[in-house]
């Protein structure tokens, strides 16, 4: 049992690594073997073709984000700094966890493209956890109405996913700076991840009459 959880993880971290660094278009099991050292036909044992393989990942990556998401969430209720900052910081961790992904969350981007998506078991936990979940707390705590901030929340997290999965250069284009550095990149990304917190607990604009 163990050999066979080795060699799975072993395939499934290949499969990352060749996304990362030739991209989908050059993802295959006889690639994926040769970095993992198994055969093709250990693969097919495993998965069920290249999309099995991405699959796993997913399930991976939603594991290490429901993870993180529990060390955070909790924070709503435990400590008595303003709403925003803790919203700031744990979506600061989230940006952060996303780009660590980002070849396969494009990987998979490119699925919902296509007309696919996550996969069904998975979806409504991801919903929960990110939406559901901290919607309820912040309008709490804030006393905002529950709509509005599951709205701007919702906004707040997808916008966040997009970011992460931007390439450098769209990202420089983005905020206007073309020779901006990697490090100039990652500020501006932070703090616009800083305003979205803002955003998700401001009060309504009053409309004149």
């Amino acid at each position: 049992m163990a050999e066979g959880s080795d060699s799975r993880e072993k395939i499934i971290q290949a499969a990352i690594e060749v996304l990362r660094e030739r991209g989908p278009a050059q993802l295959s099991g006889r690639e994926v073997a040769r970095r993992a050292g198994v055969s093709v036909s250990l693969i097919n044992h495993h998965f069920d073709g290249v999309d099995g393989m991405m699959e796993a990942s997913l399930q991976l990556f939603f594991s290490e984000l429901a993870r993180v998401e529990g060390e955070w969430r909790p924070r709503l209720a435990t400590e008595e700094r303003p709403v925003a900052e803790i919203l700031s910081d744990a979506g600061a961790v989230g940006l952060r966890l996303c780009r660590k992904w980002q070849a396969l969350l494009r990987y998979n981007l490119k699925r919902i493209a296509e007309g696919g998506g996550i996969a069904a078991p998975m979806m409504p936990g991801v919903q929960e956890a990110l939406i559901a979940g901290w919607t309820k707390p912040i309008a709490e705590r804030t006393g905002l109405d529950i709509q509005r901030v599951r709205l701007r929340f919702h906004s707040g997290v997808a916008h966040i996913a997009r970011l992460a999965t931007a390439s450098p250069k769209d990202v420089r284009e983005l905020i206007g700076e073309p020779h901006a550095s990697d490090e100039e990149v990652d500020a501006a990304l932070l703090d616009h991840v800083r305003d979205l917190a803002h955003f998700v607990v401001s009060e309504a604009p009053k409309l004149s009459s």
